[in-house]
């Protein structure tokens, strides 16, 4: 009777450990699980804000490149509206303003706009004509300034001087490039493909 009091007690302890390690190994079950969960949460957070600050950024320079281009155009409109920017010389103070405003905000818009830029000096006839036509028209030099990777596709380039402008990368797919003056440009990658039979090169 003894040994059966002494078995039965044994098993009694043994079903205590037994109860008290599957509780342990269901906390520890648990405890990863919640941070397994905690940590999913977190890196959800990370790339959550992640996300919004690339968006915030985006907007940030979209709003910097609209108002540097709406900027430009209210001096350029000033320029010629009352400092009579299309009737100066090349070497007039009116016209030497207008060339650093134009040098300086051509390296601060992004593609699209540089190829809005190109085309309202094209339209107002301030872009330097070529010497390849009898047409008249344009004082502003854009020798050295930076069209890298400016979108150009479609912008009528005709009849103007674009010697010594950095091209490379832009994308000139579709421009009118009759007569262009491309001499000591910096061309570039998939523009030298391109057929200017026109083009002073």
């Amino acid at each position: 009777m003894q040994l059966i009091g002494t078995l039965s007690g044994l098993a009694v302890i043994a079903v205590a450990v037994f109860t008290v390690n599957n509780q342990l190994n269901n906390q520890e079950r648990m405890g990863a699980e919640r941070s397994a969960s905690a940590l999913q949460l977190e890196e959800q957070r990370v790339a959550s804000e992640a996300e919004n600050f690339a968006e915030d950024r985006r907007r940030e320079t979209e709003r910097f490149h609209e108002q540097a281009f709406r900027s430009y155009l209210e001096t350029m409109t000033r320029l010629l509206l009352d400092n009579g920017l299309s009737e100066a010389a090349s070497e007039d103070p009116v016209t030497q303003i207008a060339r650093a405003q134009t040098i300086d905000v051509l390296r601060q818009l992004d593609a699209d706009r540089n190829g809005l830029l190109i085309q309202f000096l094209k339209n107002s006839r301030l872009i330097r004509s070529t010497g390849l036509t009898e047409s008249p028209g344009g004082i502003i030099n854009l020798s050295a300034a930076i069209l890298s990777g400016a979108n150009l596709n479609g912008v009528d380039l005709s009849n103007i001087d674009l010697s010594g402008v950095d091209l490379r990368g832009a994308n000139l797919s579709g421009a009118n490039l009759s007569s262009t003056d491309l001499s000591n440009a910096t061309l570039g990658g998939s523009i030298k493909s391109l057929n200017l039979p026109d083009c002073s090169v």
